[in-house]
C-alpha cells in the first residue's frame, strides 16, 4: 500500500475516504519504526541507528546547518560533512583503523597516521609502513630501541625523505634492537 498525500481532500466524506485514511495510517505505521523506536514504546521516536543512503554527489546543504551524507569513494561508502552550505565537503571516514603495535588510523579531512615497531633493523634497508600512504608522507619520526650499554650510537636518522611505502633508517656505531616510528600523511 502506498501513502496517498492527497487523502482526504477538502470535500471528501470520511465514510468515502475511510479506507484510504486507514491505508495511510498503516503506511506511516510501517515506515516509522524503520531505524526508530516504535510507537507506544519507551523512547518512542528516537533513532535506534542511522543509515545514510549513498548520494551521487554532494548535497547543497543549508545556511546555519550541518549536513552529513554518504557517498562512494574508491569503491567504498564513506561519511562526509559539510558546514553551513559550504562548497567543500570534509571526508570523515577512510581506511579502517588498526589499533595494533604496527597500526594506522584515518583522521577527518584525509589525514592518515601510522605507527610501528621493527625488530633488528638494518642500516640502509627500508622499513615499510603498515599501509602505503595514498598520496604523500608529511613527516616521519623514528626512535632507537637498544637494551644494555650503548656506545657510539649516532642517529638514527632517515636517509632520505620517506616514500609513501616506508623509510630507510641510517644509524652507525652500534646495532639496534628495534626502531619505533610515527608517520603522518594522506
Amino acid at each position: 500500500m502506498a501513502y496517498q498525500s492527497s487523502i482526504p481532500l477538502a470535500g471528501d466524506l470520511i465514510s468515502v475516504s475511510q479506507t484510504d485514511i486507514l491505508n495511510n495510517f498503516q503506511a506511516i505505521g510501517s515506515a516509522f519504526p524503520v531505524n526508530h523506536v516504535d510507537f507506544n514504546q519507551p523512547n518512542v521516536g528516537k533513532h535506534k541507528f542511522v543509515e545514510f543512503p549513498n548520494q551521487s554527489g554532494d548535497p547543497a546543504g543549508a545556511l546555519s546547518q550541518m549536513t552529513l551524507f554518504s557517498k562512494v569513494t574508491a569503491g567504498l561508502s564513506q561519511l562526509f560533512y559539510k558546514r553551513d552550505a559550504s562548497a567543500s565537503s570534509i571526508q570523515l571516514t577512510g581506511v579502517d583503523p588498526v589499533g595494533a603495535q604496527n597500526g594506522y588510523a584515518y583522521l577527518a579531512g584525509g589525514i592518515i597516521v601510522q605507527w610501528g615497531f621493527t625488530n633488528g633493523p638494518t642500516d640502509d634497508v627500508q622499513v615499510n609502513f603498515p599501509i602505503t600512504f595514498p598520496n604523500a608522507v608529511f613527516t616521519c619520526i623514528i626512535s632507537p630501541v637498544k637494551s644494555g650499554a650503548v656506545s657510539n650510537l649516532r642517529g638514527p636518522t632517515i636517509k632520505q625523505f620517506p616514500s609513501t611505502s616506508g623509510f630507510i633508517p641510517r644509524f652507525s656505531g652500534t646495532s639496534l634492537d628495534a626502531i619505533t616510528f610515527f608517520a603522518i600523511g594522506n
